[in-house]
């Protein structure tokens, strides 16, 4: 990447828009450390070693091990040591063990609720004299290929605005539906409305099929919020699952539970009870993440027909929103050529071609406008039809969280979120009523928003 000239700042953009404008970038000299790169070398001065903790196995493992071996390839005086470590429960875990042992490791995936756990040890690296090197850092084409949104979710308004982790992976909630048992029940495709869906799936019911095989988990349930029109945050920080619409949305899923047509299968992100009937063709509709798609595509095996759809909405409209997610890349403290080696890490996984590669290898959706555009992904996208679903649902997806001009404003904490897996699992099983379930949740959200 070219070396990045003196320029406009990022974060005076992002005030401004969304939308980064030919010729007018900058990183950022908002936060307490901008601008402040004088400290930074400009390459790495001897042979160095890092460590980079992730949570990637299987094939996904294997492809982050060839990135790595390509960086490694383009940077001989660098080697990554890079470790999988569990899953991201696991892995925050081990990096708040090793900080308080003063050995963290030099990179780690990691959620914004995570880093900012981290940074209470003063040990997160602020990447922004990095970024804003010149002769290390990013170009004015390199910031403005990333999506907006990206950057504004990795930069920390509670940190003076600092970028204390760098986009990696962009992930979406998404509606998976059985085509065939669809066209069983008389449906033509996929609902685009949530009353639609439930008369699709009285008619699923009718042929002797489940439905919805539901997951109760926090990000499909604030993707069904947004859906109708609402935040489980405001912009300020407080919680707001007390509106108006997150009753229609909790009465919606007591009326599914009630009907008999959908049912409670799994709980969390691990759990897979549900892919599990959605592949054997016992159920019509999943609501997962994006990055499903390349394993119901293994799974499913042409065995019958299957795409991807926007969750439906509680209006029929032509942006349908969904919830966005994905970790990023956060690097740690130590000396100053293990700091630069980090960043040069942290960047390469960013670029155009490796984002091309990962997105291509694992279904992760990529974070750059160029690969989504790109001739090789656009066929990649032919053939992988939910895939090029979930990436036209990027530009209008949310954030789970509130985001302010400076970044993350507020977050759910993992308490809060399994409160809310608890009591979204509690209507969909019948234990809990819709009106009961909203209840605790705003008073749970409250309480744990206000002690964060």
């Amino acid at each position: 990447m070219n070396a990045l000239p003196r320029r406009q700042t990022l974060g005076g953009l992002l005030v401004a828009g969304t939308v980064l404008l030919a010729g007018a970038c900058g990183f950022s000299t908002t936060s307490s450390v901008a601008g402040n790169n004088a400290g930074v070398p400009e390459k790495v001065s001897k042979p160095t070693t890092i460590s980079f903790w992730h949570v990637y196995t299987g094939g996904d493992g294997a492809a982050l091990d060839l990135l790595v071996k390509k960086f490694e390839a383009a940077n001989p005086n660098i080697q990554v040591q890079a470790q999988y470590v569990g899953g991201f429960n696991d892995l925050n875990k081990k990096v708040v063990s090793a900080l308080q042992a003063g050995s963290p490791p030099d990179v780690a995936i990691a959620y914004p609720a995570n880093v900012l756990e981290y940074g209470k040890s003063k040990r997160v690296l602020d990447l922004i004299p990095y970024a804003d090197k010149a002769g290390v850092g990013l170009s004015n084409e390199d910031l403005a290929d990333i999506q907006p949104s990206e950057l504004k979710r990795n930069r920390y308004s509670t940190q003076k605005g600092a970028y204390l982790s760098f986009p990696f992976a962009v992930n979406v909630a998404v509606l998976y539906y059985n085509a065939d048992l669809l066209a069983q029940a008389g449906s033509p495709g996929p609902p685009k409305t949530w009353a639609d869906f439930e008369r699709v799936c009285s008619a699923v019911k009718a042929i002797g099929k489940t439905c919805y095989s539901a997951n109760a988990n926090a990000s499909t349930l604030n993707a069904i919020g947004y859906s109708y029109g609402t935040t489980p945050v405001t912009t300020d920080g407080k919680a707001s699952f007390d509106t108006p619409q997150w009753k229609e949305a909790f009465g919606m899923l007591g009326r599914l539970a009630s009907s008999g047509t959908t049912r409670l299968a799994s709980t969390g992100d691990a759990q897979t009870v549900d892919q599990n009937e959605f592949v054997s063709g016992q159920a019509a509709f999943i609501i997962r993440s994006s990055r499903s798609a390349p394993f119901l595509n293994k799974a499913v095996a042409g065995r019958f027909k299957w795409s991807a759809a926007s969750l439906p909405q509680a209006t029929s409209t032509g942006r349908p929103t969904t919830a966005l997610y994905g970790p990023g890349l956060t690097a740690f403290t130590s000396d100053a050529d293990r700091q630069l080696a980090s960043w040069q890490l942290i960047k390469f996984l960013a670029s155009a071609d490796a984002q091309a590669a990962w997105a291509e290898s694992t279904g992760n959706l990529p974070i750059r406008h160029s690969v989504l555009t790109a001739p090789a992904y656009v066929a990649y996208q032919k053939q992988h039809a939910a895939t090029a679903v979930s990436a036209g649902l990027v530009a209008d997806a949310q954030w789970e969280g509130a985001l302010g001009d400076r970044g993350i404003v507020a977050f759910l904490p993992q308490k809060l979120r399994n409160s809310m897996e608890d009591l979204e699992g509690g209507v969909l099983s019948g234990a809990l009523t819709p009106d009961a379930a909203q209840s605790q949740l705003q008073a749970q959200a409250t309480q744990l928003m206000t002690a964060r």
